[in-house]
């Protein structure tokens, strides 16, 4: 019994985490695997699977090492993005969980197509989420709309 394809002849065996294109250039490279990862960690946890890991196991995961996975992972609880849960039911592993905030990632996609422009949405994730360290459900209407009208270049 062989593996099966389906119609666009892409294999159904693995795993398939859909991503937004307009994410690549928001987030630096490190943030956006991260996101990738934990917006994964979702679906396997949708389906009754067990996703705390050490730490390491996180890392190696997203090709990083621990001390990139805390900085990704404050930088996305910042925005709003994820919670993070830590497991120390076992006393000698500690383990770690990161659950998305899918109503927030819903809201940011949202926030950037309403943008409409590559470079301006781009600015404004590096000023709100990089430097102000704002959260996605705390921007406002207006705040996009000034953001539309924005020149930049």
């Amino acid at each position: 019994m062989g593996k099966k394809n389906d119609r666009n002849g892409f294999p159904t065996h693995l795993g398939f985490t859909k991503l937004y294109n307009i994410l690549f250039g928001m987030l630096w490279p490190n943030d956006l695997v991260f996101l990738l990862y934990i917006v994964n960690l979702h679906t396997l946890r949708e389906a009754k699977c067990i996703t705390s890991k050490t730490k390491t196991n996180h890392a190696r995961k997203c090709c990083v090492d621990t001390s990139e996975i805390n900085q990704s992972a404050k930088l996305l609880e910042s925005m709003g993005l994820v919670s993070i849960v830590k497991d120390q039911s076992d006393e000698d592993i500690v383990r770690w969980d990161y659950i998305l905030d899918v109503t927030n990632y819903l809201m940011l996609i949202n926030i950037i197509e309403n943008i409409g422009n590559f470079q301006r949405a781009q600015h404004m994730c590096g000023e709100l989420f990089y430097s102000a360290r704002r959260r996605i459900d705390s921007i406002t209407k207006e705040e996009i709309e000034n953001w539309k009208k924005e020149e930049y270049q």
